[in-house]
């Protein structure tokens, strides 16, 4: 079983902020710094960091080599990493003294993938290897269809939430991963809980994850739901730790896992991502999340 990431890439332009801006205002950054990111290149480095091999399938721009070089340098496969014209894929992210963040985000050569590139990808791989998605790339639905003729098993995280995410054919994922406001957007709630109800009446056999901030998190399946609680931690900077999760997640879950013990593990990584500042950067190695002497608080339901 193989994983192969089709995702996205960005160059990060981070500034640290007393507090992010309010419309109209100018402020001081404290500190500047540029890194490697994307919600795909997090979750490819996470991936390869929990210990299991993945392949990265992408475009960058001609500026677009410090990020080939991020991906080989932690051992990600990047044979279906192209170069194109133009530029690669771009955030500008403010981080806050609480370690909260805004992201402004250039698409770039992520979103110009040709559907004979993204066919030509996955003649590579067979039935029962694994795709991960995300929602940074065009040609989603494309590669749901394709995938699942293939009886490739199918991960997605449509993160950002658009609306094109309603329209897409969701039944051909096998494990869908969500934040509360991908949940409550996907599902027309005012609330996680309620898009939670309302993810567990569907009563799929598809598995179907909610991450709760702080909280923790929950997995859906066949009409039933069981809550997971988190990992403290002192937050320095969220930028990946939803990319973390997933990362050690799939990680886990090919490499053999039952999914309790991968959304713990998932939850640790997560944990200790958010200790540190940056993106790629900040994601830890297995033997850093093994070693974590973090206490773990089970959730709570709201009464």
């Amino acid at each position: 079983m193989r994983v192969i990431n089709f995702g996205s890439l960005n160059i990060d332009d981070v500034y640290t902020v007393e507090h992010l801006p309010r419309a109209g205002e100018t402020i001081i950054s404290k500190a500047y710094s540029t890194s490697c990111g994307g919600k795909g290149l997090n979750q490819s480095v996470a991936i390869r960091k929990s210990g299991c091999p993945v392949w990265h399938a992408g475009q960058v721009g001609e500026d677009g080599q410090p990020l080939i070089d991020l991906l080989n340098e932690f051992e990600v496969n990047t044979e279906f990493l192209y170069k194109v014209d133009g530029k690669s894929g771009r955030a500008i992210i403010e981080v806050d003294a609480e370690g909260q963040n805004n992201i402004v985000l250039l698409e770039g050569a992520n979103k110009t993938i040709s559907e004979q590139r993204m066919r030509d990808v996955l003649e590579h791989f067979e039935e029962d290897d694994v795709l991960v998605l995300q929602n940074e790339i065009n040609g989603l639905e494309f590669l749901l269809e394709a995938a699942k003729r293939k009886k490739i098993k199918i991960i997605f995280n449509p993160a950002p939430f658009t609306e094109d995410v309603l329209h897409m054919n969701l039944e051909n994922v096998d494990c869908l991963i969500l934040n509360e406001t991908e949940a409550m957007g996907l599902t027309d709630s005012d609330s996680a809980e309620e898009a939670i109800q309302k993810l567990k009446e569907m009563n799929s056999d598809k598995d179907r994850i909610v991450t709760l901030g702080n909280k923790g998190s929950c997995h859906i399946i066949g009409g039933t739901v069981k809550y997971f609680g988190t990992y403290k931690v002192k937050t320095v900077d969220t930028t990946a730790a939803g990319d973390t999760f997933i990362g050690y997640l799939v990680g886990n879950m090919v490499q053999g896992k039952t999914m309790e013990e991968a959304i713990m593990k998932a939850a640790k990584a997560s944990a200790v991502t958010v200790a540190s500042a940056g993106a790629s950067i900040s994601i830890p190695t297995y033997e850093e999340v093994e070693k974590a002497p973090l206490a773990y608080q089970e959730y709570q339901q709201e009464a």
